[in-house]
């Protein structure tokens, strides 16, 4: 995992990482190690760029 942040927008964890491209398909549920020390695993999600809105459907204040 490259960076990850809570986003306020859409009210979930979100975070940019480089993946195999054989488990890049959205939907691929994956496992992301954390490092603190205990090896901790957590469950994360593959999911299409959530903060790119290409349609412009979101509006804008």
């Amino acid at each position: 995992m490259t960076s990850g942040v809570r986003s306020p927008t859409l009210r979930a964890s979100i975070a940019l990482c480089r993946i195999a491209v054989q488990h890049s398909t959205p939907g691929t549920v994956v496992e992301v190690g954390k490092l603190d020390g205990h090896r901790k695993r957590l469950p994360a999600t593959v999911v299409p760029i959530p903060f790119y809105d290409p349609e412009k459907t979101r509006p804008r204040s």
